[in-house]
């Protein structure tokens, strides 16, 4: 049967995954889920669907890694990506399941103001269906008030941040915050190329957030 925004999982933590603080739900939608960091759901979900399925759809939104041997654990970041990666993915997103290449370089201008390159994007191509692409980004619509994240009076974003937990207790490595306005996808990774904890100026534990 089709799986909606409003199918709803078991989302209590279990034997060797944990949710974030304050994530645990008996009973959750999968809208729910995403604006809570519930991690058990979408392992759920991608077990249900199967995971070279979820690899398949990142690939289709832009993520260009290896994604081998997926398992249900790929929701919760897995494999490793570049954050102009994540960007690109989430503009596809953003552009109603269109994907356009991404691209580091807009224009080169010489010491006389000629313009020697400047970027001229293609047509771009439909990877979903707009509407599987409404459906994500409303599954992500909440995500931002959720975390407290501060943004302009009226401004509606999507978004979700991620934090990936260190072999020390309590400690974190990496750090995400990846999503999109109606104008402009971001991605912001924090970490460190040794992956060892990463902590503020106080010496607590950064989180996506």
């Amino acid at each position: 049967p089709p799986i909606g925004l409003g199918t709803t999982f078991d989302g209590s933590e279990r034997p060797g995954l944990r949710n974030a603080e304050g994530a645990n739900c008996p009973r959750c939608d999968l809208k729910q889920a995403m604006t809570i960091s519930n991690n058990v759901v979408f392992t759920k979900l991608a077990a249900q669907v199967g995971p070279q399925k979820v690899a398949d759809a990142a690939r289709l939104a832009g993520i260009t890694a290896p994604l081998e041997n997926p398992d249900a654990r790929l929701p919760l970041g897995n494999k490793e990506v570049t954050p102009v990666q994540l960007a690109s993915a989430y503009a596809t997103i953003a552009a109603g399941g269109v994907w356009h290449a991404p691209h580091m370089v807009s224009k080169v201008v010489d010491s006389d103001g000629r313009v020697l390159y400047e970027y001229q994007p293609g047509e771009g191509e439909q990877r979903f269906p707009e509407q599987v692409a409404r459906n994500v980004a409303e599954a992500m619509m909440n995500v931002v008030d959720n975390d407290g994240l501060q943004l302009p009076d009226g401004q509606e974003a999507a978004g979700k941040t991620g934090t990936v937990q260190s072999r020390f207790e309590g400690q974190n490595n990496d750090a995400w915050t990846v999503g999109y306005t109606p104008s402009v996808s971001t991605a912001v990774w924090v970490g460190t190329d040794d992956n060892t904890p990463i902590k503020n100026s106080a010496g607590r534990p950064v989180y996506g957030r």
